[in-house]
């Protein structure tokens, strides 16, 4: 038993349910067309290819964000280089000014530029006229 649909006058034969496909048919099930299929499958394309398109557009977008997040990888890593370079650099400064500094170093160079050390401690002079003598 095979049964009939009828659209728009035009009847198409569908196999019965629980029957095998007809050898005439070519093992296909034919299908009902719908009204307006042409609009639909117009429609299925171009969102197919809209999809297609975002998706190569976010791939596009994707790539040029890895290619900037490893841009700036490289210019921190330079950056710290640096930092580093810099803080070394000013460590060498400090143990210089720390050298430089001791009284040893002060006493070496006065005496070498012709200073001599005072006999007696300096005097100071005060705001009011008052003449102290500095401790040593």
């Amino acid at each position: 038993m095979q049964g009939v649909i009828e659209r728009t006058g035009i009847k198409q034969r569908v196999p019965a349910k629980g029957k095998k496909k007809s050898a005439v048919s070519g093992g296909q099930t034919v299908l009902p067309l719908e009204e307006g299929g042409r609009g639909r499958s117009f429609f299925h394309r171009w969102s197919a290819a809209g999809l297609i398109l975002l998706a190569s557009v976010l791939a596009v977008l994707f790539v040029a964000n890895a290619i900037h997040v490893n841009d700036l990888l490289r210019n921190v890593t330079s950056v710290e280089a640096e930092r580093d370079e810099v803080r070394r650099e000013n460590e060498r400064l400090r143990a210089e000014l720390t050298r430089l500094m001791s009284v040893e170093q002060i006493t070496e160079r006065a005496a070498a530029i012709g200073m001599i050390q005072p006999e007696r401690p300096p005097i100071g002079l005060s705001p009011k006229g008052d003449q102290k003598r500095i401790r040593e």
